[in-house]
Parts: C-alpha cells; structure tokens; sequence
C-alpha cells in the first residue's frame, strides 16, 4: 500500500465509524454500501499489515491505526458480559428491595436504580424512616461486593497485556495527585453535607446521604428543558464570550451541521440527538482530520441524548443533556486543535489520558457558569433562580461523584498490588468518610462502567484539574497542552465545586422562601 493509498483509505475507513450510529434504513457512506466497506476495510487492515513507510509519521499512523483495528481478545469480552450480568443482578435486587419498600409504587427498574432511590428518599419525610431505608437498600446490594470484585479483578489481570493508553505521567507522580485530590474533594464533600442538613434537605451522617435525596429534597418545581437550537445558540455565545471560538450550526437531513472555528482550531461535525430511553450514551465518534495538505477542516460525528426527539435535529433537551452536549463538542474543538497531517495520528483515542478529558470539561465549566445562567433562563422560559439551582446541582452531583471517581482511580492505579477489596479497604481506612460515603459495591460499579481495557477513571479528574486552570490562553495553547501530559493543582476544582454547592444553596432559599411569600 502506497503512502497515499494509506491516507486516502484511512480517510475513507474513518467514515465507517459514522455507521455506528445510523440505527435503520440503507446505509452509504461516500456512495458505498456496508458491504463494500467491509470487504475495504479488511483490504485496508492486510495493506497496513504488510506495509512500512519511509516516512516516521506516516509510520507512526500505521502503527497507531493497526492498534486501534485489533479486537479484544476473546477472554475479555467473556469478561465484560459476565462483569454486566453481575451489575445486571445487583441492579435487579435494588429494584426488588424498592418495590417492596414503597408497595409497587416505585421499583427503580432499569439501568440505574439509585434514579428510583433518590425518588423515594425525597418523598420520605421522617429522619428516622430515611435511615432505615437506606440501611436496608445498603444491606441489599453488600453481598453483591464480593462477585463484582472478582469481576474487576479478573478483568484488571486481563486487560494487562491488551495495549491499553497508559499516561506519560509516572506513577508516583500521578498517586500523589489523585490521593491529594481525593482529601480536599472529601472536605468538600463534608462541607456539602454540613450545608445541605442546615438546609433540611439530608443528614449530616454520610450513610444516610444520596445525591438524589439532595436534589430531589430540595427540587423547587418542575426542572428547565430547552429545544436543541436554542441549546446550540446558547453554547455558541458561551463559547464565543469564554473561550473564543465559533460555532455555527444549521440543520440538514435530520440532523444539525456544526463548524467549530478558533485560534489554530477547526473541525466540523454532524450531530444527531437520540431519545435517552434508548439507553445509548452520549459520544464524539472518530473524528478525521483533512486538514494539512488538503486544508479541510477535522470532520466527526456526535451522538447526544435528549428527553424527546421528534427526529435527530428536532430534540429537547434536560439541563443535564445540555452539559452533555458541550462535553462532546469539546472533543470536536480537541480534534480540530490537533494538528497532525494524517487521521490516524489525529484521534483523540491516542491523546494521554490526563489531557483526553481537558476542553471537554473546559466546555461543561462554562455551561455551569453564572454567565450563561440568564441566558439559559431566557431559552428555557424559566426563572433565573430555577437555572442557578439547576446548575448548582450539577455540583452537589459532581461533589459526591468525584469522591468515587477519585477511590476508583487510586483502585485503578494499584492494580497489581492487590486486590480492588484490599485497595480499597486500604483507602477507606486513610479516609473513615470514604466508608460512609460510598460502599465498596458502588466504588466497584464505578470501575466496572469503564472497565480496564477503557478510558482510565482518573481521566476526567485531570481534565476537569486542567479545565480549571485555564487561562485566557487556554485554547490558543490547546494543541501544546494536549501534547503535555500532566496534572493540574487540584485546588481549582474544589474551588469551582464550592462555589457551585453555594449557588445550589442559595437558590434553594431564595425559591423556597418565594414559594413561602406566594402561598401566603
């Protein structure tokens, strides 16, 4: 295979992902059916097999793209079945135990059961009623400990040798980061639960608290939804103000076109939003990059979820879509910040994993912001308080959700050096508030919703650190810093956190003492 052979087939084959998401009908991609794109794709994988290139970054491409085409190994897809059908069982014990607690009323059935506990929790009046129920839902899912830790373990031992994306950054370097991360986001974390008892909105004992009895508890009416143009006008003043960068937008063939333009940044991307009840997760798939010669823009597909969608343009969107929406633009942005000539060498898959989560989080901190907070008001035909609180709730989720992230991290660094009960009775020992917090089940649920062969844990956590740090220059130096695998001072994320939880507590005061002031 000819060097331009390999560029112009690797273009092509990037194309093949876009399939991933056409649910229905004929697919054709540059004109071929899904047929043909097999059979090319198997032609391409033999030619890149055989072939080596004279040039060391065409060489490089090849090496990265035949990584990427090998399948998992046989073992570890037995693995990952039986680590889901474990959660599956946990998931419908949880389900069961919901049920019978409140009559049939609510099961919590599906993927996400705690969805349902924290329905309950807020529903629950009594101090004493909340802690029984807790304790039972605790004491249901606590046998399924053991199982899910040998999932994890056997997962972590086979997923050792399978190529995975390991940072640059040492080990040592990155422990001492994670568990400094790890004590401020528990201070944080108590502080949150100091706040939210003053508020009469949970306990300050941690085996009493759910983020969903937090949110729900102190939910002032019925939660904002915004249409997917006026999301897309709103990200794109917020990313304009903050960050300097374009967006553009327009629909075509059921789905949006998007231009993302900035200091050394473009790419486009076609979007298509999809009802969450599919279960599908919102994702940026393989973005292609035509510029360097060729001068075209990287080119990639995103996949969001939104409460209803009449097609794949046509969607609204929950507070929570929305943040998921700048995520995923964000890697649009990462992809046209990169500046490789060739697409194998331009996928955000072959980013550190300390940097890979970096403008996607940027994007999500800006959305939160109170900047954005009146414009999103004025979109969602809701009041300025309703969006404060919605989005300071984001970090009441994020405050709690960090401190697994973090333990899973650490689990996830020390593979090796014992098994995931060990490391984390070991944790939970440094940190008592760990134990009461979050049970080793969750912790191991966490681990095992980005299994060991995937994106680390702590890869969120540094780029949020990043993401934090950001300066005016954040974006003009974004392809320096995607190049730099590092960590940032964890102190700008419990800052912002912080700052968040005030917003939460604030807007739930003044909304519950407006409701107060009407009713009388």
């Amino acid at each position: 295979m000819s060097e331009q052979e390999f560029v112009e087939l690797a273009e092509f084959c990037a194309d093949r992902d876009a399939m991933l998401w056409e649910h229905s009908g004929p697919v054709r991609v540059q004109g071929r059916t899904l047929t043909e794109m097999d059979r090319a794709s198997g032609n391409y994988r033999r030619g890149l097999e055989q072939a080596a290139y004279d040039d060391p970054r065409i060489e490089a491409a090849r090496v990265l793209e035949l990584r990427r085409m090998r399948p998992p190994p046989d073992q570890l897809r037995v693995l990952h079945r039986r680590a889901h059908a474990t959660i599956g069982e946990l998931n419908a014990a949880s389900s069961a135990m919901l049920s019978r607690a409140t009559g049939g009323r609510v099961s919590g059935a599906g993927r996400r059961p705690e969805a349902g506990l924290g329905q309950v929790l807020a529903s629950t009046s009594s101090p004493r009623a909340r802690a029984k129920l807790m304790a039972v839902w605790r004491a249901t899912r606590a046998p399924f400990a053991t199982a899910l830790a040998a999932r994890w373990d056997e997962l972590a031992a086979a997923a050792a040798d399978t190529g995975r994306s390991r940072t640059a950054v040492p080990d040592e370097e990155l422990e001492r980061y994670l568990s400094n991360a790890l004590d401020a986001a528990l201070r944080t974390a108590d502080e949150l639960l100091t706040t939210a008892a003053e508020l009469g909105f949970g306990s300050a004992d941690p085996a009493h608290v759910h983020p969903g009895l937090l949110l729900a508890a102190s939910k002032p009416g019925p939660l904002p939804v915004i249409g997917a143009d006026q999301a897309l006008s709103v990200l794109r003043s917020a990313l304009t103000d903050e960050l300097g960068i374009e967006l553009s937008h327009r629909r075509g063939n059921g789905r949006w076109q998007i231009e993302v333009t900035g200091p050394r940044i473009s790419a486009q991307a076609e979007l298509e939003f999809v009802p969450w009840q599919q279960g599908l997760s919102s994702n940026t798939l393989g973005c292609v990059n035509r510029g360097g010669s060729t001068g075209r823009a990287a080119r990639g597909w995103i996949q969001c979820r939104a409460s209803s969608v009449a097609d794949g343009a046509d969607a609204v969107l929950s507070f929570q879509h929305f943040v998921s929406l700048a995520h995923e633009v964000g890697h649009v942005i990462s992809h046209g910040a990169m500046s490789h000539d060739f697409c194998a060498l331009n996928s955000i898959e072959d980013l550190d994993p300390t940097v890979l989560e970096a403008v996607s989080m940027a994007c999500e901190s800006i959305v939160l912001s109170e900047p954005v907070a009146d414009e999103l008001a004025r979109a969602a035909k809701t009041s300025a308080g309703m969006v404060e609180w919605t989005q300071g709730g984001r970090y009441v989720e994020m405050c709690l959700s960090r401190v697994a992230t973090l333990v899973a991290s650490l689990i996830e660094l020390r593979v090796g050096q014992g098994s995931a009960a060990v490391q984390y009775a070991r944790i939970a020992e440094e940190h008592p508030l760990v134990a009461g917090l979050l049970p080793l089940e969750d912790v191991l649920v966490s681990l095992l919703d980005l299994p060991p062969d995937g994106v680390p844990n702590y890869a969120y956590e540094t780029g949020r650190s990043h993401a934090a740090a950001r300066t005016g220059t954040f974006l003009v130096e974004v392809g320096d810093t995607l190049s730099c695998p590092s960590t940032a001072d964890p102190q700008g994320i419990d800052d912002e956190i912080r700052r968040g939880i005030r917003r939460w507590a604030a807007a739930s005061r003044g909304l519950r003492t407006g409701q107060s002031s009407a009713s009388g």
